[in-house]
């Protein structure tokens, strides 16, 4: 429900030239058009050496570890009191 939209905003779906500049600013903020672009450039009969965007990806990364440690930090199994 949240990344699908994200993808239309981030430039996925719709060419990036027909999305406003306020709208890719506020995607932006998201890691969708970064791991967009680390696995397009994989897959890319183009792309030359390893075919990994190192920066890309270590936003993707950035991300999952800052989710990963809110939830370590507010996820229960049992109800809070």
């Amino acid at each position: 429900m949240i990344t699908l939209p994200l993808y239309f905003l981030s430039g996925i779906f719709i060419p990036v030239s027909e999305i406003p500049d306020g709208v890719l600013t506020f995607a932006g903020y998201f890691p969708i058009r970064d791991f967009f672009e680390a696995f397009f450039a994989a897959f890319s009969p183009n792309t030359v050496g390893s075919g990994f965007e190192w920066g890309d990806l270590a936003i993707v990364a950035i991300w999952g570890l800052a989710g990963l440690l809110l939830a370590i930090r507010y996820f229960r199994w049992t109800p809070r009191n």
